[in-house]
This record gives structure tokens, sequence and C-alpha cells, in this order.
């Protein structure tokens, strides 16, 4: 299958003397597929995932890549109207803290249906398509007319993936979305971001936890100090590591079998 995105040879530095923060990093995501992008704080992850729509502010960010193509078109290339069309449309990022990405002086209905005027729909479709996601996200009615700090984060949460779902995109990245939620709450929105996106939507997981992501993917990156150490099926990476990296994050799980 021809993958949605392809990504080869991607490095980013903050400066153009500073070290690099991502080094030569190559991957693809395909239709439907679940990748998981996982490593500690620090290893390039976020960052990564911020070059492919092009959020990291430039200068200071340096982001050079021998290919970062969105179904075959450049994304470096792209003109500011087509890479607007591009995020939130066909590539949607659910961010780790809402209380920070969503706007703290609009009420959260508003901000749904804002998400999908913006991409063609017209008033009464866009909130249709938000009451729609609400009712599958699991957020009473009543909500429509809350603003972001009377929810809970659970709650918030379940907003941003409205918003990103909003457009019905092809690819999802949800960068550490459930880092401030306790682990009932995290397993409940994964499973209801895999549901409400549908089979077709692939998905990329930014994440610490390995256990989240052996869960939630099918394909593993694992990430050291700006390069992918490992990759490879999840059951491969997480069964029978091969890197000295994914063995020592693996053996940080606390397990409960003595």
């Amino acid at each position: 299958m021809e993958p949605l995105l392809e990504v080869e040879g991607l490095s980013v530095r903050f400066g153009a003397d500073a070290p690099p923060a991502v080094d030569g990093v190559s991957f693809a995501v395909s239709r439907g597929e679940k990748v998981a992008v996982v490593g500690e704080s620090g290893s390039g992850k976020s960052v990564t995932m911020l070059s492919v729509l092009r959020l990291l502010h430039r200068p200071p960010a340096v982001v050079e890549a021998e290919t970062l193509r969105w179904k075959g078109e450049d994304i470096l290339a792209m003109p500011p109207a087509r890479l607007r069309a591009l995020r939130g449309g066909e590539i949607s990022i659910v961010f780790q803290e809402p209380m920070t990405a969503l706007s703290p002086l609009h009420r959260v209905g508003a901000q749904l249906v804002e998400a999908g005027m913006l991409h063609g729909q017209g008033e009464e479709e866009a909130e249709a398509r938000a009451a729609e996601l609400l009712r599958a996200t699991g957020l009473p009615r009543d909500n429509w007319t809350a603003y972001p700090h009377e929810l809970s984060g659970g709650m918030r949460q379940r907003v941003m993936i409205g918003i990103a779902l909003m457009a019905r995109p092809e690819l999802v990245i949800a960068d550490e979305p459930t880092t401030a939620l306790d682990v009932t709450v995290q397993a409940q929105i994964f499973e209801l971001l895999g549901r409400v996106a549908g089979e077709g939507t692939a998905m990329v997981l930014v994440t610490h936890d390995m256990a989240l992501a052996y869960q939630a993917a099918e394909k593993v990156l694992v990430m050291n100090a700006g390069k992918i150490v490992e990759a490879g099926p999840a059951e491969e990476v997480f069964r029978r590591p091969r890197h000295p990296y994914t063995r020592r994050l693996l053996a940080s799980v606390p397990r409960l079998d003595g």
C-alpha cells in the first residue's frame, strides 16, 4: 500500500550551529495504520511530529529533509493556503495539554463548529457534526456551552479529540494526549479515539508509556537522542527487542509478576 506520509532523512536544529534535536529520521505511515513513537522525554518524538505539520517556529528551528511528502506532495514546499488546508483537514493533531491548546475565551461548542467551518463545512453541517462527535465522545450536550476551565481534564481531552476529527482527517497525530490523566481514563481516551476516528483513519501515537504503545499500535518506532534506533511490528519490538535502549526502556516498566 502506498504510504500517506513519507519521511526520509528528517533533521531539526534549533539554531544553525546547535546539535540536532532530530537527526536523520525516516518512517512512513499508510492508510489505516496505527503507529507508536516511543522514547523518554527529550528524545525528539514531539519535535518530529510537529515538523510534519510545520508547526515549529522557523527560525530558530531549522528543518531539513530528503523527503517530507503527504500523498506525494512536498510538505516543505506547500504555500500557506495549502498548509492551512492540510492542518486539521487531512492531518490533525491532539495536543498533550488541552487546557493550553483550547481557547479559554470561547465555549467548547463554538470551537468545534469553528474547526469544521475552517475546512469547508457550512454552519449547520458543522453544528450537526459537532453534536455527533460530542455524543460519540460521551460528553453531555450541556457541555456545549461550557468554557474549557469548567471541564475536567478527561472532558477537555474529549473536546480536543472532537476538534481533531471534525473534518474527518486521514491521519491523526496524538502527541502525549493522556499524560495528565489517570490510567483508567487513559485507556478510555485511546479506545474512544480509535472508535470515533474509524478503521480507515491512520494514527500516530507519541508516548513514553510503553504499555499504552503496546496496546494501541501495530508498528513501533523507538527514538533516542533524536534518532530512530529500532522500528518494527509492535509484537516483535516488545517481545524481542534488539537495541539496548529498547531493552532498557522495557526494563523500566514496573511489573506485578515478582
